[in-house]
């Protein structure tokens, strides 16, 4: 654990539903959606050596450019993995 708030991912297989993480992650896909309000978020495919999961990014800085994440990049990524 970390100040109580989460854990450091060292393996996807080993993150718990609900729990916060932040780890560095592998982009294997991305797609850029909209909410019904018009405005943009970025569906991205991240994995490990261990497995990979679909990650959300539902409110991006109005002035990020989503175009520039890539398959094959490296990201750091902090969230809650929810299952839906």
């Amino acid at each position: 654990m970390k100040n109580n708030e989460g854990f450091w991912a060292k393996e996807v297989l080993k993150l718990i539903p609900g729990t916060p993480f932040e780890g560095i992650f592998v982009i294997e896909a991305t797609d850029i959606k909209r909410h019904k309000t018009g405005e943009p978020f970025l569906r991205v495919v991240l994995s490990d050596k261990t497995g990979g999961f679909t990650a959300l990014w539902w409110k991006p800085p109005k002035n990020e450019d989503l175009t520039k994440y890539k398959k094959g990049d490296i990201v750091f990524v902090k969230g809650t993995l929810r299952g839906y």
